[in-house]
């Protein structure tokens, strides 16, 4: 689950829950609740990172499981709730609010699968593997109100295990980007207008005023000038 679309959906749920229970908010809208966050948390002890990112400290000195078959196990945890959903929660019984968040809910389930099964960022984006190994540290030690000591400690217990990180980025990523051509292209005629400069290929240029101005070139061929 990518960070930005899990924080939307678990920052609804969580003022949702702390609106509480109400004499307008069918029972149901509990239901739903419930399991949503029986889903979150099985979903922060698989990803560890997922949960420092959104303020659940328990699984700090910790780094996620990042194997291909750890990954499928991501999915198929989404399948399954994406499945569970409509079987645990009644639709039809929800207030208006908590029909919204179902369909919030539902529509990111159906996101991410379509996510995994249509793009492959672990065989082809480095970057990945960077926020793994960078931001596993840096919301430890920047961000968590935790004592101070406590996140050092983490983040050392993290960097333990980057080794782990850099492996399944040696394994898994078989396609990382190349340089396009057209990069290529808009660099090259800067390449060559150092190198001709350089070499003295500017022969002549004109003034301001039309007068000729010498070339590097000429300049490089002048004489020294005599004493005196």
């Amino acid at each position: 689950m990518s960070q930005f679309n899990n924080l939307i959906v678990a920052g609804g749920f969580s003022l949702l829950a702390v609106a509480g229970p109400t004499s307008a908010q069918p029972a149901e809208d509990e239901h739903l609740k419930v399991f949503f966050h029986h889903y979150l948390e099985a979903q922060h002890r698989q990803q560890p990172l997922e949960a420092t990112s959104l303020g659940d400290h328990r699984f700090d000195s910790q780094l996620d499981d990042i194997s291909p078959a750890a990954r499928a196990g991501w999915q198929a945890s989404t399948r399954l709730a994406l499945q569970q959903l409509p079987q645990q929660v009644d639709y039809r019984r929800l207030s208006r609010d908590g029909q919204v968040d179902f369909e919030i809910l539902q529509h990111h389930f159906r996101e991410e699968l379509w996510l995994a099964d249509h793009t492959h960022p672990f065989a082809e984006d480095p970057r990945v593997y960077g926020g793994y190994l960078n931001d596993s540290v840096y919301l430890l030690v920047a961000q968590s109100t935790l004592a101070k000591e406590t996140n050092i400690a983490n983040a050392i217990a993290r960097m333990a295990q980057m080794p782990r990180i850099i492996a399944e980025a040696e394994k898994s990523l078989t396609h990382p980007p190349k340089r396009r051509r057209h990069q290529l292209l808009r660099k090259r005629p800067l390449q060559l207008h150092r190198r001709n400069a350089t070499a003295g290929g500017i022969e002549s240029r004109r003034g301001a005023g039309g007068g000729r101005v010498e070339g590097l070139s000429e300049i490089s061929r002048r004489p020294a000038p005599g004493p005196g």
